[in-house]
């Protein structure tokens, strides 16, 4: 079944709304709660979603903790919850989802701690996470979901000291379009699913990819992913990988497709059209008399 088309209305318009300017409980049904302003706590949880349909928009206002273990910034177990516009820092997770199906979280500034993680997601399916920055030099995994499945992770922005995507258990994702920067350690990370679509996702780190499945998809018929090095050296500039001169995207060489042939990829399946700036130029030969 295709995952874009399911049945709910994810991320609704919710018309009735509540300022807040503090860390609190949200337990109205149907309800936008909007920042006023820019709460900090201590070594608590800030925001708890209670109830099913609340969307959270923190309106660019920043919410603070103060790096102490067990804390969220904001911690939802209900259905349908949105959490948007906010700058997040200093939880042990700064957004953390459980059993909160159908929910969205767009358009978030993380700043993660040591030992601390971006976004955590567990038993949460159909949810979408788009265009969120993640900055994680000193934590664990920027965005990390368990037992989860049928959702996006679409045009997100993640530095990690650790793994950028690490999805376990789940099934039928689309990871695409998104920015990950893993120092020392495997962009996106896949075990123990199936049939998720990893494509236009620029991706630098030691390891590109890891996955125990090949039933993952890394390219459609015309176009991959683009891989860097660590260091930042393209792997055009290493593989020998070609275009046919009529898109960005390697048509032949003798390193494609990048399977588990190459250091960077510890993962099954392949990516048969990685992207490359380099043309297969054909000379010209001219048979005129």
């Amino acid at each position: 079944s295709n995952f874009y088309n399911q049945n709910y209305t994810q991320g609704a318009d919710i018309s009735s709304n509540i300022n807040i300017n503090n860390c609190q409980t949200l337990s109205n049904v149907d309800i936008t709660y909007s920042l006023t302003a820019s709460p900090a706590i201590n070594s608590s949880t800030c925001f708890t979603i209670s109830a099913q349909n609340i969307t959270l928009d923190c309106k660019g206002y920043t919410i603070t903790g103060n790096n102490v273990s067990a804390t969220y910034g904001v911690y939802s177990n209900q259905r349908n919850t949105t959490v948007k516009n906010c700058i997040i820092k200093n939880f042990a997770r700064q957004i953390y989802l459980d059993t909160a199906n159908y929910s969205t979280i767009n358009n978030n500034t993380l700043s993660i701690p040591a030992s601390s993680y971006g976004i955590y997601m567990i038993n949460s399916n159909g949810s979408l996470i788009q265009a969120n920055s993640l900055n994680n030099i000193l934590g664990y995994e920027g965005i990390i979901i368990q037992t989860s499945g049928n959702s996006i992770i679409y045009k997100n922005i993640i530095n990690s000291s650790l793994a950028s995507i690490k999805i376990q258990n789940g099934n039928n994702y689309n990871i695409s379009n998104n920015t990950v920067n893993s120092s020392g350690n495997v962009g996106i990370f896949l075990f123990g699913g199936l049939n998720s679509i990893i494509l236009h996702n620029n991706i630098t780190g030691n390891d590109w990819v890891s996955s125990n499945s090949d039933t993952h998809k890394f390219n459609d018929t015309t176009s991959g992913n683009i891989y860097y090095f660590a260091n930042g050296t393209a792997s055009w500039d290493v593989y020998n990988i070609f275009n046919n001169g009529s898109s960005n995207w390697a048509t032949s060489g003798s390193d494609i497709p990048f399977n588990a042939s190459l250091t960077e990829w510890t993962s099954l399946g392949n990516d048969s059209h990685p992207f490359t700036n380099v043309t297969n130029s054909v000379p010209y030969v001219s048979y005129a008399n």
